[in-house]
């Protein structure tokens, strides 16, 4: 019912209420006062309504708000220790790095989709109006039609005529292997999905951020590092990833160390593990999990602009490739047009 930046403005209100040293009904109930939104203010009566009947506001925001598993437990941790404003303000800070992060990301990409469906306008433009009169007057004429024209008018063909068999094609297979795999084939697609150029990079290192910002955070909140793991885990969305990490809880209960455990999974790169491992010499474990995720997050942002140099030239590229096939399918035949006329 909050979107994040609801929850943000939300998180920060309630952050300096409290460390005002107002308590939290009276604090929720200023802010749902104050506020002009009434989409905001039905989260707010209900988490009110809720907080009359004696629930906790961890969990009133986990059942009935949907709340990130993450941040409720962190606001969990501040309850039970009385730190509720530090824990608000641990939640907006992770709230705000995914909403950068998201932000970064929709940044990176929207120029190769601007380009994208400018391209697939242009397609649709020549595929409805301008071949169609070009067909007729090859048509008119008994010429051989060169390569860049064939194909052109098999692909024009293919969707005039059979445009609506591919996405149905496409569809039905896709259930059928849903239906029949789909636990394996979540898992085949979650591994798959690191191993795509660029996306697999950005994926890679968001999995790696989100893991470790989350470890790190429920640690430093005072959960045990099982628990911790255990939580970090529980919101992983990668079944891969999940996967690789069932062991490692286990490992940890058994005596062996965090770093070893995280080693032998074979996810992690060997920086993570070596500043796990000082981490974990020098008893700043928390402090460096955070420290890592600070890391992965300008090694993204490294490899975000590295895509954003690279994409711009790539794009124009294959524009203009496309620009030459569709000039080349058009006036070669018509160049043969011309020789044909002239020769009558």
């Amino acid at each position: 019912m909050f979107s994040s930046l609801e929850l943000v403005f939300f998180f920060k209100q309630l952050h300096h209420l409290i460390s005002s040293g107002i308590s939290l009904y009276p604090a929720i109930e200023l802010i749902y006062l104050d506020i002009g939104s009434n989409k905001l203010k039905k989260p707010l009566q209900l988490i009110l309504s809720a907080l009359r009947e004696g629930e906790s506001l961890s969990n009133i925001l986990h059942s009935k708000l949907n709340v990130d598993l993450f941040i409720t437990n962190v606001i969990k941790v501040g309850e039970n220790n009385g730190e509720l404003g530090q824990a608000l303000n641990k939640a907006c800070q992770y709230l705000e790095q995914k909403i950068s992060l998201k932000n970064k990301i929709i940044l990176a990409l929207s120029y190769p989709a601007i380009l994208f469906t400018f391209g697939i306008i242009i397609v649709t433009i020549v595929v409805r109006t301008v071949i169609p009169k070009y067909l007729e007057i090859f048509q008119s004429y008994e010429i051989e039609l060169p390569t860049p024209t064939r194909i052109l008018l098999k692909v024009y063909e293919l969707f005039t005529s059979y445009w609506w068999n591919i996405p149905l094609v496409m569809i039905v297979t896709g259930l059928i292997v849903y239906l029949l795999f789909k636990k394996d084939i979540k898992m085949f697609l979650s591994k798959t999905s690191f191993s795509i150029p660029i996306y697999g990079t950005f994926k890679y290192y968001i999995t790696l951020m989100n893991f470790l910002s989350n470890l790190g955070s429920l640690h430093n909140s005072g959960i045990s590092i099982v628990k911790s793991l255990q939580l970090s885990i529980a919101t992983t969305n990668n079944a891969f990833f999940k996967h690789q990490l069932t062991g490692v809880i286990q490992k940890i209960i058994e005596g062996e160390k965090l770093s070893i455990a995280l080693w032998n999974t074979r996810f992690f790169p060997a920086i993570v593990i070596k500043m796990i491992m000082v981490g974990e010499e020098t008893a700043k474990l928390d402090k460096m999990l955070l420290q890592l995720t600070d890391y992965l997050n300008s090694e993204l942002e490294i490899e975000l602009q590295r895509f954003i140099v690279l994409i711009a030239p790539v794009c124009m590229v294959f524009i203009g490739l496309f620009v030459i096939f569709i000039a080349l399918a058009l006036l070669l035949p018509t160049f043969n047009i011309v020789k044909v006329l002239h020769i009558n």
